[in-house]
């Protein structure tokens, strides 16, 4: 035989059609956390990724989220008007008169230059979070488009403890978002970091190299 031959044979071999063989389903199931236990896990992972948690109540997580900016010299926030949260955080606003706010337009064109230039920190909300990741789940849309989680150098997210999940699977499942998927759904695990030179991690590259997490906890919790 010759060599062509034999190179031949083994690429009809190796073409041969493979019985297929039926997918195995994962076979553990979502862990049982309470909600306690999803909010610690939750918490460990972010700060593991450096991202910051602030553990607040409804009553003052726009107090302590201002504080913070203030006391971390961040002076301009765009936030989305036409939102519960966004709302809670202008009311807020007004005791904190060194501190920028801006309504989020859906015109990108009237805000570039604010938005690429002078805003530095963008607020929004999560629809869920992964405890076992720390992973912030968001849908973007008309009233928060996702330049508003990309552009300025700082992004704060809200989020409550009722939408916590023990891991990606359950979050999908309970929610049926993959029955209507959004033409942009988040998954944020932290500051935007890449290794990329070097193999050296660097935070901010592509995207904000600050991420603040306001995590609304029952009264009744201990704050972190």
């Amino acid at each position: 035989m010759s060599s062509r031959e034999a190179i031949l044979n083994r690429l009809r071999t190796y073409r041969q059609p493979q019985p297929s063989q039926p997918v195995q389903a994962p076979a553990s199931a979502p862990a049982m956390l309470s909600v306690a236990e999803k909010v610690r896990v939750f918490t460990e992972n972010l700060h593991a990724a450096h991202a910051e948690v602030i553990t607040a109540t409804e009553e003052n997580w726009t107090r302590r989220l201002l504080s913070v900016l203030r006391e971390t010299g961040v002076h301009s926030v765009t936030y989305a008007p036409n939102t519960p949260h966004g709302e809670s955080l202008k009311s807020a606003a007004h005791a904190y008169p060194e501190l920028q706010l801006h309504a989020y337009e859906n015109n990108i064109e009237s805000c570039k230059d604010a938005l690429f230039n002078h805003i530095q920190c963008g607020f929004g909300a999560a629809m869920k979070g992964v405890a076992e990741t720390g992973t912030l789940m968001v849908k973007t849309g008309p009233d928060e488009p996702r330049a508003l989680s990309l552009v300025p150098p700082t992004h704060s997210l809200i989020i409550h403890a009722k939408d916590l999940y023990a891991d990606l699977p359950e979050a999908l499942h309970r929610t049926q978002i993959t029955a209507a998927l959004p033409t942009n759904l988040l998954l944020i695990s932290g500051p935007s970091k890449t290794a990329d030179i070097q193999q050296t991690l660097a935070y901010g590259a592509h995207g904000p190299k600050r991420l603040i997490v306001v995590l609304i906890v029952p009264e009744e919790s201990d704050h972190v």
